[in-house]
């Protein structure tokens, strides 16, 4: 009966996932105002950010910063409810797309355009037909999780054994709430999922033309990505893939340079407007690169104890999280999602050597460490004591490394009864998080 549990809990969460992209409130999502703004611009064939005086941003409709600005009540503030007049107006509100207006999104005006095209292409279809903004975030939240549900299906379909190391944490709450969004590390988690599963599965298993071209969009996108490459020293032909894998860090550090003309810091930005953006005060990426290269060991220090301080928050980001604020299921939840991340590894007959299990851990320790020091140059200020913002969502990436490194495969004998409970589990936290979404945000 539960022979096949992985395809009824996948084409479940396909169908949660499409009802999230509505039961989450408009831009409730981590960045999602600015992440929609930046999607908007890059519909309408804009690939790098317009400046206006000491603002970053794009000049768009003006109806698109009405809509966000409709909903912002929502934003911590507990007691605030959806208004039905307010989605019922927006959803008919016409666009005017004539009448625009210069519209700051100084955090993402440095993503690169990529992460943003299943959203743009969808709201490019919807502005084309007329439609309303509110109409337009939706559909970009659509395509957005199609598309992530898509690659994670072939990625399921075809690694075998490997499978339930990505199927869990696709279906944690977490993931799946963030998947129904317009953020960019939607696109970009499922590429690194594929390049992970093409690298650690068995020679042919999965096929390997598109990976090295996926690699190089990931890092394209999202430098830090970059230690997925170690990868490679667990094939015996890597040398293939060199050229692809070279393309896509020049091409991330070239973005990077195009893009650092656009990163306006707090202390810099047009005083009027720098409070409504996410920018922190004291920024200042070149002298904290200075600092860190002169304080190196004090640097890892802080970074370690940083993290190891951060830990349980973290394991909270990546399995129970949703919306923007400090919104978590119940901690029994969160026991829950450890207890099926524990089944899992202990299950799961993989028979790596220790070198292996070595590159798979240092793979996702070089991920950490790149994107704690980028962190730390673009979210703090100059020598700041304590690195902040572990957003479990920014370690997406290499979960299934972390969790293949430690699979032992113990109790593998009851490994069919073991799925069909992670199955039904697995659907309990989504129920959970359908409600814990509700009193939240619907019921008064």
């Amino acid at each position: 009966m539960f022979a096949r549990s992985w395809r009824w809990l996948w084409n479940a969460c396909l169908l949660f996932g499409l009802i999230l992209t509505v039961w989450l409130p408009p831009f409730q999502s981590p960045d999602e105002p600015n992440h929609f703004l930046k999607a908007w611009h890059v519909s309408e064939g804009h690939f790098f950010p317009e400046k206006n005086g000491q603002r970053v941003g794009g000049t768009l409709p003006t109806a698109v910063g009405s809509t966000i600005s409709q909903f912002a009540y929502l934003k911590n503030n507990p007691n605030a409810r959806v208004s039905w007049a307010d989605l019922h107006g927006r959803l008919n509100a016409p666009l005017n797309a004539s009448e625009r207006t210069f519209q700051d999104f100084a955090n993402t005006a440095m993503y690169a355009p990529l992460g943003y095209a299943p959203q743009a292409l969808a709201i490019a279809f919807s502005r084309n037909l007329g439609l309303s903004s509110l109409f337009a975030l939706y559909a970009g939240r659509v395509a957005n999780f199609l598309l992530w549900w898509w690659i994670i299906s072939i990625i399921l379909s075809k690694i075998g054994d490997f499978r339930w190391f990505f199927l869990v944490w696709a279906a944690m709450p977490a993931s799946l709430v963030m998947a129904a969004s317009v953020n960019p590390d939607v696109l970009m988690n499922a590429l690194a999922w594929w390049c992970i599963a093409a690298w650690v599965a068995p020679k042919g298993q999965m096929g390997n033309s598109a990976t090295p071209a996926f690699f190089a969009a990931l890092c394209l996108q999202k430098l830090i990505a970059w230690p997925l490459a170690v990868l490679t020293l667990m094939k015996e032909k890597w040398q293939s893939t060199a050229r692809w894998l070279a393309l896509g860090v020049a091409a991330a550090l070239l973005w990077s340079v195009a893009a650092s003309a656009y990163f306006i810091p707090y202390d810099q930005y047009d005083p009027q407007w720098r409070d409504s953006q996410t920018l922190n005060s004291g920024v200042n990426p070149d002298a904290q690169m200075a600092y860190v290269l002169e304080h190196l060991l004090q640097t890892a220090k802080t970074m370690t104890v940083s993290g190891i301080k951060a830990a349980p928050a973290i394991v909270a980001h990546i399995t129970v999280k949703f919306g923007w604020e400090k919104n978590y299921l119940h901690w029994m939840v969160v026991g829950l999602c450890c207890f099926v991340i524990l089944v899992v590894a202990t299950v799961t007959p993989i028979s790596w050597t220790r070198r292996n299990r070595m590159i798979l851990l240092l793979a996702a320790l070089l991920y950490l460490m790149a994107f704690a020091l980028t962190n730390y140059l673009l979210w703090h200020r100059v020598g700041a004591p304590e690195f902040h913002n572990w957003q479990g969502r920014y370690f997406t990436p290499v979960l299934p490394l972390v969790l293949m490194s430690c699979c032992s495969g113990w109790l593998n004998r009851w490994r069919t009864k073991a799925f069909a409970i992670i199955s039904l589990l697995m659907l309990f936290c989504q129920f959970c998080l359908f409600w814990a979404i509700a009193a939240r945000y619907w019921i008064n």
